[in-house]
C-alpha cells in the first residue's frame, strides 16, 4: 500500500488504487445527488465548470465502472514503436513532453464535486520514463508489461509511462495511458502524433501547439437527438438481440468474467483491402471490411446467422474534436443480418450502414442501453455485445511518407515506427484491433481472445479463420458466405478425415457371426433363463427349426415378420429364425396401444405374426400367425449334429429387422437396419470388450433398438445371454438378478442408471461394464456408481436408432467426470465416420456447434415406405467413399481438440424465450447436480408471451419442494446461471415418469398449474432483519426511493452499473464495510445481499 495523499474534504485516497478505487469513497460521501447525475440516465450530465472542473463522459463512466469492476489488470491503452536508429533520449524526452501539452486528456486529473466524479486539466506535463537498456527488445516483454501495467494515479498524475527497453538495432519504446483518459481512436492518434514530434524535434522544426479541451469532454455529442427518439430507435434496433455471441469456447464460462486475454497478430496486405474499397481507404471504409469480415466469422460460429458486435465510433465526436486525444467515442452495437448467406461485399454494405445508423443515435449512453434492454445482465460476459471491433486512423499519407527513408526504402534513418502492443484486458470474449503498419503497407490484426474462455491453440485458431475468411473475401468478394475457405488443409484433415480413420467392419451377415460361434463355442451356454437353457448348438437348432417353418410359410428375404411375444427365451429364438429365413423380424410391445400395434403391422407390411396364444388377442384380425408357444415338430438334424439353414441367400445388405421410432409430426416411422449395420456395431464397438466368459443381460424391451446390443453383442461374441424376467424393473430388483444371472456387461438407459445410483448403487458391483445411454449422464450419479463400484468400467454410448444403437462411445474416468462440461460422447465406432456441419453442409472448426452427421456401416437403409422423409434425412456423403450416405441426426455437437465429441442437445429442442435461446438440457444438468436433487427435467410450458420455462423436481427423499426449497434451488441456479435459464416454476415429483424404453414421458409430466407454482424468491414483505434495513437504507439514498419489497431486482426497478459503484461507496463510508462489486452484481435483491452479508459470505472470487 503506497502512503496516501491529500484529496477534497479529507477524504484519504491511496496511490495503489487506480482512480475509480479511489473515487469511490468521493461517490458516496454527499446524500440526495441522484437528480444531478443518477435520475433520468438519458439527460446529460451537468456541463457546468465547478472551479475548472467537468463532470466524465458518458465513455468515461462507462471505464470508472469497468475499473471499479475489475482491478487487476488495470485497464491500460499500451502504444508501442519500434526505434529506427540509435535512440536520441534526449529528442524523445521532448517529443513525450510535447505530446503530454499537446492532448488536455493526458493532463487529466480526477476528483469530484458534491459526489460526483469530475475532471479537469493541469498545467503540469510530468511523465515517468524507464530505460532498460539490458532487456532486449524482443524477449523482454514480461519487464516492459510489468513497468506499464503498474497503476495510475488519477488524483495527482502524472497519467504517462514511457519505457524504453533494449539498444542498437532491437530497440523498443512502449508508452501506456489510463484508458479513463484515451479510446481507440485516441490511441491510433497518439501512435501517429508522438513518431512525427520526435522526427520535429530531431530536425528542430518548430512543434505543434496544444489541442483545446474536447468539447465531448462532458459528454456533449455532435448529434444531439432526443432521448426518447433515441431509445425507441435502439429498442427497435435490438428487439430479440440474441443473448450471446456463439463462440468455440475451451472452457466452461467462469461465474465472473476475468477479462485477462491472449493476443495473435496478424498481417492483412493495405492493397487487398483498398481494391474493395477503393484507394481512397477512408477509416469508415476499412472499418466496413473489417466489420464485414468480423461479421463472417461470427456467421460461421453461429447458428442463428444474427450477429452483433460492439465498436467505439469516432463518427459520433465533434468534427473538430476528430483529431483531439480522449475517452470520447460511444461504445455502440451493431446488428448485422447474414441469413441469407450474402458475400463479403454485401456485408461490407451492410455493416457501414449499420455504423452510419448506430452513430446517428449515439447520444444515448451505452449504460442508458444496457439499463433498458438488458437489465438482468450477467458478471460473466458483456451485455448486449460479447465481440468488439476497433479500427485505429489511419496515419495520413504525408505520414507514411516520413517513414520511409531517402532512397526508398520502407523504414527511415531515424524515427519510430507504430506497433500494436496485446492488450493485457479487456471485457470482452474477443477483441480485434486493427492499425496500418508503420511501413504502410499493411494493416495489423490484433485477435484478442478472452483466457478464461480460450486456451493459446483456440486463439490460433480463430485468429486464422479470420485471416482465411478475410483473406479469401477479399480475393473473391461476391462469393456467398458459405463458400469462403474457412478451414485451412490441416484444420479440415484434423475435422473431416483424422477422427475418421477407424477400423472397417468385416463384410459379413449376422448369420455368418453366429455360425462362426456355434462352430467354436457350440457347447456353451447362449441362452440362458433360469431354469431354462440353450447352448449355442441347441439355439442353433431350434431357431433353424422354426426358419424352417417360416420358409415354407413363404417369407423369403426382406420380407417382415412380427414378433409379439413376451420377453424370454422365445423372443430370442424368433429373432435368430426369422434371418436364418432370409426375413426382418419387427419387435411389437404388448404394452404398446392395440392402435399402436394395428398400425406397426399395417405399415410395415408384415406377412405374419410370431406370437403366443395368450397375447394373440391384442393383436388385430387379418394377419396370419405363427403361435411359437406350441411344439413344433422335430427338425432332421444335419451332419455332426448341426443343422443347416435353409437354402436361402442373405448378403450384408438385406434387413435384419423394422423398429419403429416416434415421429416428429406424430406418426411413427420404421427403421429399416440391415445385417450390415448390425456386424459394424458387434465389431467395431472396441470399447465394450465383449468376450466368451461375459455374460449379458437382456432387459431393453425389443421394440427398443438397445436390444439389438443386448442380444447380438452376446451372440455373435460367444458370450452368454441372460435374459431378465418380464415385468417392470426396480433397482434393487435388478441388483439381484445381476447376482443371480452372474451378469458382467450390462446396458441401462441414464435414468434407470440414476435410480440405481440413488437407491442401490452397490448393485453394479458384480459388473466388469455397463454401458450407459439415451440421454446426457448426469455427473453426480456417475460419481456414486464408481464410489460403490470402484472397479466398474463405464462407457457412455451415443447414437440414434437409425445409426443401429450406438454411432460413438467414450469410456467415462472418475478423475475426469465435471458438472461444469458433462460427459462426452466419444468417438466413432469402428466402420463409422462423424462429421459436424453448419446450416449449409460445410465442416464446422473444433469447438463449434454444428448437426452431427453419421455415415459409415451403421447407417440403416431408411425408412420403411417414406422415400420423401428418407431423403431428407439419409443425404450423400460429400466426405465419405462414393456412395456413401449419411444420417442427419438433428442432434448439435462439438469436436474437441483431441477429437472427442460433446452432445450439446437436440436442434429441435432448442426454445427462445424473450429473445434468450435455451436449451433446457443445459439447465437441467445444472439442477440435477444441487445436492438436494436426486433428478430433475426441464422444458418450456406454454407459448408466445405466456411461454415459461418449468423444472420438475424430484428431490432427495422423496420429500416435496416448499417454498425454502425452491427459493434455494432459485438461489443455486442463479448462482450457476444466466437469469433466463433460471426456471419460471419448480414442480415436485416422486419420480419423473418413463417411457417403456427409459427415457422421460413428457406426455406424463403434470401440468404446472397455478395451484403447483412454487413461490417466488422471498419478496412481498418489507426489510425486516438488521441486515436488510441497512440494505433498504443504502437502495433508498442511491436509487432514490426505498424498495417496495425484500425480493425486488436492483437493475429491474431502474439501478445502474454507476449505481453499484455508488452502493459500495456507501457500505465503506457508512460501516467500514468492503463489498465488491461483482458480489452487489451477483445478489441483486435486498434478502440476497443481507443474507450473505449476515453471514459474511462473500465469495472470494469476487475480490479480483
Amino acid at each position: 500500500m503506497c502512503p496516501p495523499v491529500c484529496a477534497p474534504r479529507g477524504v484519504r485516497w491511496s496511490v495503489a488504487c487506480a482512480a475509480p478505487q479511489s473515487l469511490v469513497h468521493v461517490i458516496g460521501s454527499r446524500r440526495s445527488v441522484r437528480s444531478r447525475w443518477y435520475g433520468d440516465p438519458m439527460s446529460r450530465p451537468d456541463s457546468t465548470v465547478h472551479g475548472g472542473a467537468m463532470p466524465l463522459s458518458s465513455a468515461q463512466q462507462r471505464q470508472l465502472v469497468a475499473d471499479r469492476y475489475l482491478l487487476d489488470p488495470p485497464d491500460h491503452v499500451v502504444l508501442g514503436w519500434h526505434v529506427d536508429g540509435p535512440l536520441d533520449l534526449t529528442a524523445l524526452r521532448s517529443a513525450v513532453a510535447a505530446l503530454v501539452a499537446r492532448h488536455p486528456a493526458l493532463r487529466t486529473r480526477l476528483s469530484a464535486h458534491e459526489g460526483i466524479p469530475t475532471q479537469s486539466v493541469s498545467e503540469d506535463t510530468d511523465f515517468e520514463l524507464t530505460v532498460l537498456p539490458q532487456l532486449p527488445c524482443t524477449g523482454g516483454e514480461g519487464a516492459v508489461d510489468a513497468a506499464t501495467a503498474r497503476p495510475f494515479d488519477l488524483v495527482r498524475g502524472p497519467l504517462v509511462r514511457a519505457v524504453v527497453c533494449g539498444q542498437g538495432d532491437d530497440t523498443g519504446l512502449s508508452v501506456a495511458v489510463p484508458r479513463i483518459v484515451c479510446d481507440h481512436h485516441s490511441a491510433g492518434i497518439l501512435s501517429a502524433e508522438l513518431p512525427a514530434l520526435y522526427r520535429a524535434v530531431l530536425a528542430d522544426e518548430p512543434l505543434p501547439g496544444p489541442q483545446d479541451p474536447p468539447r465531448t469532454a462532458a459528454g456533449a455529442t455532435p448529434r444531439r437527438g432526443r432521448p426518447d427518439t433515441g431509445l425507441a430507435y435502439w429498442r427497435a434496433r435490438l428487439a430479440d438481440l440474441p443473448s450471446g455471441t456463439e463462440l468455440p469456447v475451451d472452457l466452461p464460462r467462469p461465474p465472473v468474467h476475468t477479462q485477462r486475454c491472449r493476443t495473435v497478430f496478424l498481417d492483412v496486405p493495405v492493397d487487398a483491402v483498398h481494391r474493395l474499397v477503393g484507394q481512397g481507404g477512408s477509416q469508415e471504409a476499412v472499418f466496413a471490411v473489417f466489420g464485414a469480415a468480423l461479421t463472417a466469422l461470427l456467421a460461421r460460429y453461429s447458428r442463428s446467422r444474427d450477429i452483433v458486435f460492439a465498436t467505439e465510433t469516432p463518427a459520433a465526436r465533434a468534427p473538430e474534436d476528430r483529431g483531439v486525444a480522449g475517452c470520447l467515442s460511444p461504445l455502440l452495437p451493431l446488428r448485422v443480418d447474414a441469413s441469407d448467406d450474402p458475400s463479403l461485399r454485401d456485408l461490407v454494405g451492410r455493416v457501414d450502414e449499420a455504423a452510419r445508423s448506430a452513430s446517428e443515435q449515439a447520444h444515448v449512453p451505452f449504460q442508458a442501453l444496457v439499463a433498458e434492454l438488458a437489465p438482468n445482465r450477467e458478471a460473466s460476459r458483456h451485455p448486449l455485445a460479447q465481440v468488439v471491433l476497433d479500427v485505429r486512423p489511419v496515419i495520413p499519407e504525408r505520414e507514411r511518407r516520413a517513414h520511409s527513408r531517402p532512397d526508398g526504402g520502407a523504414r527511415p534513418a531515424r524515427g519510430l515506427r507504430p506497433r500494436l502492443v496485446a492488450p493485457s484486458r479487456s471485457p470482452f470474449d474477443v477483441a480485434v484491433t486493427v492499425a496500418r503498419s508503420g511501413s504502410g503497407d499493411a494493416y495489423t490484426i490484433g485477435f484478442s481472445c478472452n483466457a478464461g474462455l480460450f486456451g493459446a491453440d483456440a486463439a490460433d485458431r480463430m485468429a486464422g479463420h479470420f485471416r482465411r475468411l478475410l483473406t479469401d473475401g477479399l480475393a473473391h468478394p461476391d462469393r456467398p458466405l458459405s463458400r469462403l475457405d474457412l478451414l485451412g488443409r490441416e484444420e479440415r484433415n484434423a475435422t473431416v478425415v483424422t477422427p475418421n480413420r477407424t477400423a472397417p467392419a468385416p463384410v459379413a451377415t449376422v448369420l455368418d457371426l453366429f455360425d462362426r460361434q456355434v462352430a467354436t463355442v457350440g457347447a456353451n451356454t447362449a441362452l440362458w433363463s433360469p431354469p431354462r437353457h440353450h447352448t449355442y448348438a441347441e439355439l442353433d437348432a431350434v431357431a433353424q427349426a422354426l426358419a424352417a417353418r417360416l420358409v415354407e410359410f413363404g417369407i423369403r428375404p426382406d420380407d417382415r415378420v412380427a414378433l409379439l411375444l413376451p420377453r424370454g427365451p422365445e423372443q430370442v429364438i424368433a429373432m435368430l429364425a426369422v434371418l436364418k429365413a432370409g426375413g426382418a423380424y419387427v419387435p411389437l410391445d404388448s404394452a404398446h396401444p392395440r392402435e399402436r400395434i394395428e398400425f406397426v403391422l399395417r405399415d410395415s407390411g408384415a406377412r405374419l405374426l410370431l406370437t403366443t396364444r395368450g397375447l394373440s388377442t391384442t393383436a388385430p384380425e387379418g394377419i396370419e400367425r405363427l403361435y411359437v408357444d406350441e411344439p413344433p415338430p422335430e427338425p432332421p438334424p444335419g451332419p455332426a449334429g448341426h443343422h443347416p439353414r435353409p437354402g436361402v441367400a442373405v448378403s450384408p445388405d438385406n434387413l435384419a429387422y423394422i423398429i419403429y421410432t416416434s415421429g416428429s409430426t406424430g406418426v411413427p416411422k420404421g427403421v429399416a437396419v440391415t445385417h450390415r449395420c448390425v456386424v459394424r456395431l458387434v465389431c467395431g464397438l472396441d470399447t465394450v470388450d465383449v468376450r466368451p466368459s461375459d455374460t449379458l443381460l437382456m432387459l431393453a424391451p425389443t421394440a427398443f433398438d438397445a436390444s439389438t446390443f443386448e442380444v447380438w453383442g452376446a451372440l455373435c461374441k460367444g458370450a452368454r445371454l441372460a435374459v431378465h424376467p418380464p415385468g417392470p424393473v426396480g433397482p434393487r430388483e435388478l441388483g439381484a438378478e445381476l447376482r443371480r444371472l452372474g451378469v458382467t456387461v450390462l446396458w441401462l438407459t441414464a435414468q434407470l442408471a440414476n435410480l440405481v445410483a440413488d437407491a442401490s448403487p452397490a448393485a453394479l458391483v458384480p459388473l466388469r461394464t455397463l454401458v450407459v445411454g439415451g440421454e446426457a449422464l448426469s455427473v453426480p450419479h456417475l460419481r456414486a456408481l464408481l464410489r460403490a463400484a470402484p472397479g466398474l468400467r463405464i462407457v457412455n454410448g451415443y447414437g440414434p436408432t437409425e445409426t443401429t444403437t450406438f454411432a460413438t462411445t467414450h469410456p467415462v474416468a472418475a478423475d475426469r467426470l465435471d458438472e461444469a462440461t458433462g460427459v462426452p460422447i466419444g468417438r466413432p465406432l469402428g466402420g463409422t465416420r462423424c462429421y459436424i456441419v453448419d446450416d449449409t453442409g460445410q465442416p464446422v472448426p473444433v469447438g463449434v456447434h454444428g448437426e452431427l452427421l453419421v455415415g459409415g456401416d451403421g447407417v440403416a437403409r431408411g425408412y420403411l415406405g417414406r422415400p420423401a422423409l428418407t431423403a431428407e434425412r439419409f443425404v450423400p456423403d460429400p466426405f465419405g467413399p462414393p456412395g456413401g450416405r449419411l444420417y442427419r441426426t438433428g442432434d448439435l455437437a462439438r469436436r474437441r481438440t483431441d477429437g472427442v465429441i460433446e452432445f450439446a442437445g437436440r436442434m429441435d429442442d432448442q426454445v427462445k424465450l424473450r429473445g434468450f435461446r435455451i436449451e433446457p438440457g443445459e439447465v437441467r444438468a445444472v439442477l440435477a447436480a444441487h445436492p438436494a436433487v436426486r433428478d430433475a427435467f426441464v422444458t418450456v410450458s406454454g407459448s408466445g408471451l405466456a411461454a415459461q420455462l418449468i423444472a420438475y423436481v424430484v428431490p432427495e427423499g422423496g420429500q416435496g419442494t416448499g417454498d425454502a426449497d425452491t427459493a434455494a434451488l432459485r438461489a443455486y441456479l442463479r448462482r450457476r446461471l444466466p437469469e433466463p435459464l433460471v426456471p419460471a416454476r419448480f414442480v415436485p415429483l416422486g419420480e419423473l415418469p418413463l417411457t417403456a424404453n427409459g427415457k422421460v414421458d413428457r406426455r406424463a409430466l403434470p401440468d404446472p398449474l397455478p395451484a403447483r407454482r412454487a413461490p417466488a424468491a422471498p419478496g412481498g414483505r418489507a426489510p425486516g432483519s438488521p441486515w436488510e434495513k441497512t440494505v433498504g437504507d443504502i437502495w433508498t439514498t442511491v436509487l432514490g426511493r426505498a424498495p417496495a419489497h425484500v425480493g425486488e431486482d436492483f437493475f429491474a426497478v431502474g439501478g445502474t452499473s454507476l449505481d453499484l459503484v455508488r452502493m459500495a461507496a456507501e457500505f465503506a463510508e457508512r460501516y467500514d464495510t468492503t463489498v465488491p462489486l461483482p458480489t452487489l452484481l451477483r445478489l441483486r435483491t435486498v434478502a440476497e445481499l443481507a443474507d450473505a452479508l449476515a453471514s459474511a459470505d462473500v465469495s472470494a472470487s469476487d475480490h479480483r
